[in-house]
């Protein structure tokens, strides 16, 4: 905790976090920092194990979506407005975040300690595969034939798109069958 993290562009690298002295509130600061060429321009962050804090929902305010008790995760990146979000609960699937920057901030806060739930022992659990990529290997976010529309300014992802059907380019042509039916 409370470090930052360089690597390798294209190398895959793993990272644990636990609370071994069970000291709450338990507040962890990583960050990840592409520092560009072969140590890579955006980074890539896959929550391999998640589990922290809890969701609870709101229905009493349909404004209000719901809240992080007990614990949360945020994700901020250097030169992007922080929007405060928080990530809690737990996680299953695929989930890659890609960053638009060089630089990402990862903040784990615990209130308390979690109960013991299924087959997380003590109620948190954090394990993160990460990478450093260039953005001539982040094809799919860089290719200039793809157009993934006009990012909204002031945001992360937000995007708007206008005269889709024009915008969009074909990909190339290949084999041709005829067929009778």
């Amino acid at each position: 905790c409370n470090r930052t993290l360089h690597g390798e562009a294209g190398r895959t690298y793993e990272l644990q976090i636990q609370n071994p002295h069970g000291v709450y509130p338990f507040v962890c600061h990583l960050n990840f920092t592409a520092t560009g060429g072969l140590y890579g321009d955006i980074v890539q962050l896959n929550l391999a194990k998640f589990s922290i804090g809890k969701f609870v929902e709101n229905y009493h305010d349909v404004k209000q979506h719901g809240e992080c008790t007990e614990g949360f995760m945020t994700i901020s990146e250097q030169g992007l407005p922080n929007l405060d979000g928080r990530w809690c609960g737990t996680a299953s699937g695929y989930t890659i975040y890609y960053s638009e920057t060089k630089s990402v901030n990862v903040t784990l806060r615990l209130d308390k300690q979690p109960p013991a739930s299924g087959s997380v022992s003590n109620g948190f659990e954090f394990r993160l595969i990460y990478k450093f990529l260039r953005h001539s290997d982040a094809k799919l976010r860089n290719d200039n034939r793809i157009w993934n529309g006009d990012l909204v300014p002031g945001s992360y992802c937000n995007r708007n798109f206008y005269d889709c059907d024009k915008s969009f380019q074909q990909a190339p042509a290949g084999p041709t069958l005829d067929m009778k039916v």
